[in-house]
């Protein structure tokens, strides 16, 4: 047991020493360009203007944050995360971090906050891994007013735009019609129950901007794939009814997945549903990260009544 501490110790050390050294360089890194600090900016809740040192940063140093969309920050639960792209490093910098390891093409881990290493405000470094529980330094969620992040994907695609719309009245949440859905308004969006009859919808890409999406049902959808659900990083819920998916592939990449359900009710012809089963089944082959998925099952129904 005392071997076992002293090693901890001595890791908490090194993962607090390559802090330090990255922290020390980005700081650099902005004095050397703090000519041009007053481009850059952003307005919190109260409405107040404030300088924005990580995107001077990532406008110096090509690719140093991870990126969602063209976005050079990634939104988690309601909060804006700067992560560094540990890649983009110099050598005697990145040499010295302990873990960080997530690299830019493992969109679905760094979305969710899987082994990163992130920056403030500032300028202060953090070390998160949600997998096991495990940070070092503050994680302080960046103090970006969401009202003024538009949910571009959203607002563009007439279909999600009203299906969105309804779900917000629902929820008594008024859009300003100005600027249209903001990642503010759909912050409340947990559920989502989508119904082909209901919503003209043939993609799910722009649901990537609901962040917070936790349920999600689809009934009565044809669709080429999945794409948009491996941005939602706190989806664990999908239940689809009657629908058909010509590629399940994206399933792979939605790792907080647990429960999977799917009904082919007798409208379906039996040749349609053994089809739906196949592209299941070649969607999910290299769904090696699909750990925590502990509920799935298929059903179908000969007789409805």
């Amino acid at each position: 047991m005392e071997i076992i501490g002293v090693i901890t110790n001595a890791q908490n050390a090194n993962v607090k020493t390559g802090m330090a050294v990255l922290e020390e360089w980005l700081q650099q890194k902005y004095v050397e360009n703090y000519e041009d600090a007053e481009k850059y900016f952003y307005y919190d809740d109260a409405g107040n203007k404030h300088e924005s040192k990580q995107e001077l940063l990532a406008a110096k140093v090509d690719g140093l944050f991870f990126k969602d969309g063209t976005r050079n920050f990634i939104m988690n639960d309601g909060n804006i995360y700067y992560l560094i792209n540990k890649s983009k490093l110099p050598d005697e910098v990145r040499s010295g971090l302990v873990g960080g390891n997530t690299t830019e093409s493992e969109y679905a881990k760094y979305t969710r906050l899987i082994d990163v290493y992130g920056v403030t405000d500032n300028l202060k470094v953090y070390y998160y891994d949600s997998e096991r529980g495990t940070a070092y330094g503050d994680v302080e969620s960046s103090g970006i007013n969401l009202k003024n992040i538009i949910a571009t994907g959203i607002n563009s695609d007439a279909g999600t735009r009203s299906l969105i719309t309804d779900v917000l009245d629902s929820l008594q949440i008024k859009i300003d019609e100005t600027k249209g859905i903001t990642a503010a308004d759909v912050v409340a969006v947990k559920e989502l129950n989508i119904d082909g009859n209901t919503y003209d919808l043939n993609n799910l890409n722009a649901l990537s901007e609901i962040k917070n999406l936790k349920t999600l049902t689809l009934s009565n959808l044809t669709l080429d794939d999945l794409k948009g659900l491996e941005g939602c990083p706190n989806l664990y819920y999908l239940y689809l009814k009657n629908c058909k998916i010509k590629d399940y592939s994206n399933l792979c990449s939605v790792i907080g997945l647990t429960h999977l359900y799917i009904y082919l009710p007798s409208s379906m012809s039996e040749t349609e549903a053994n089809n739906e089963v196949i592209n299941l089944g070649l969607g999910l082959k290299d769904a090696r990260d699909l750990t925590k998925l502990n509920y799935f099952g298929i059903s179908r129904r000969y007789f409805d009544v």
